[in-house]
């Protein structure tokens, strides 16, 4: 009867010896695998944050073109809710802001002399001076909803009120997440994928009179450890800019620190510390390489 299963028999359960390689084997695979799963985990925000600034600079062309503008949004802009206080401000900056609103939405806008509450919220007179990280936002994205969660849904068609929540709309011009926009005072800026709490900054040049290609440079930007942010040159300390006519936009990358415009060189990039991970839209690589 040795042929016969006993009853309650069956395979053979692993023994101790079996149990202890497999363990061994996994930990093994385990210890291979995971360099490389980390890599890929730290890569993903890189290749975000690639993919957005790619996506930006295709949504302010798709901006222009459909607001018919020759010059990209300037990265410092003076909002007026009483439309009247641009007859009064003969500043410079009050000038180029009056005139590229007029470009973008018509020459009524302002002529109207009436008011716009431009932050979302009732217009209560007040001025706003936007930034270039949260200029980025108000053109591509168009009314900011304030109350979480967040949203941008474009401009109204109407002559007279941008900022109207009804009619028809053009924009967003960008797909801004949620979860990734913050307030700045009144107005958004977009957080970039680093979680560092650092915004993408925008850089462009001041075109809306004359011709005046310096960049805005934005005195009262800093990060979040109070360096001073400027845009790039092509050969610091030279007066080009990059990109002279058109825009930069600027991640501070996995650090979170920025990195001092002044101190690179397109030949040497940065030789460490921050700035080193950065990205921007006129380089594939990072801003700490050699660009050549």
């Amino acid at each position: 009867m040795s042929g016969i299963m006993k009853r309650g028999g069956g395979r053979p359960g692993f023994t101790l010896v079996e149990l202890l390689v497999v363990i061994a084997i996994i930990a093994v695979l385990v210890s291979l695998l995971l360099p490389a799963v980390m890599r890929m985990m730290a890569q993903g925000p890189v290749m975000q944050a690639k993919a957005d600034i790619d996506q930006l600079s295709s949504a302010i062309s798709a901006f222009m073109a459909d607001f018919d503008v020759k010059e990209p949004p300037p990265s410092y802009l003076i909002l007026y809710e009483n439309l009247s206080s641009y007859a009064t401000d003969g500043t410079p900056d009050a000038v180029r802001s009056k005139n590229y609103l007029t470009k973008v939405f018509g020459s009524r806008l302002i002529r109207s002399g009436g008011s716009v509450p431009w932050s979302g919220a009732a217009a209560t007179g007040q001025k706003f001076i936007l930034t270039g990280e949260q200029v980025l936002v108000f053109f591509l994205g168009g009314r900011q909803r304030t109350s979480p969660p967040y949203v941008c849904d474009g401009f109204s068609q109407s002559p007279f009120d941008p900022i109207n929540g009804a009619g028809t709309r053009k924009g967003p011009y960008f797909d801004f997440k949620s979860n990734r926009l913050s307030l700045s005072g009144k107005f958004f800026v977009y957080l970039d994928p680093f979680g560092q709490n650092q915004p993408y900054l925008y850089f462009a040049p001041r075109t809306s009179a004359g011709n005046d290609y310096s960049m805005n440079t934005d005195t009262s930007f800093k990060d979040w450890q109070g360096n001073f942010v400027a845009p790039y040159r092509v050969a610091p300390p030279g007066p080009d800019f990059i990109n002279p006519r058109g825009f930069q936009i600027i991640t501070a990358g996995t650090d979170g620190q920025f990195g001092d415009s002044a101190s690179w060189s397109a030949s040497t990039g940065y030789p460490g510390g921050p700035g080193f991970d950065d990205f921007a839209n006129f380089s594939r690589l990072r801003l700490g390489a050699p660009q050549s």
